[in-house]
């Protein structure tokens, strides 16, 4: 097959969603952000204080860096939380909880 059929195939390929590109290291690609793809573990726990209200805790054996994502409005900064740690985060309306991220 010549290269601008390959080239002309994988193109066709690509605008029909046939094939998906994925980083080989997506597990901890770090988008734009800074946030990384991955969830965190269960063991870092959000537990809400409220509508605009939040409790992070990390109930790890290790130190996590977690950024609460908000949605409607900034997300909060990259915090470390050493085992054991926890740190409540608070934002205006219209915001809303969306989530712990890796960062």
């Amino acid at each position: 097959m010549n290269t601008k059929r390959k080239v002309a195939l994988s193109l066709a390929a690509l605008a029909t969603g046939a094939v998906t590109l994925v980083p080989a290291s997506a597990a901890s690609a770090r988008t734009d952000t800074g946030v990384t793809a991955a969830p965190v573990p269960t063991c870092v726990q959000a537990q809400s204080l409220g509508s605009r209200k939040v409790r992070v805790t990390n109930k790890c054996r290790s130190t996590v860096r977690v950024k609460v994502i908000i949605a409607k409005g900034g997300d909060k900064s990259c915090w470390t939380y050493r085992p054991g740690a926890s740190k409540e985060w608070s934002w205006g309306w219209p915001g809303r909880f969306d989530g712990l991220r890796y960062c």
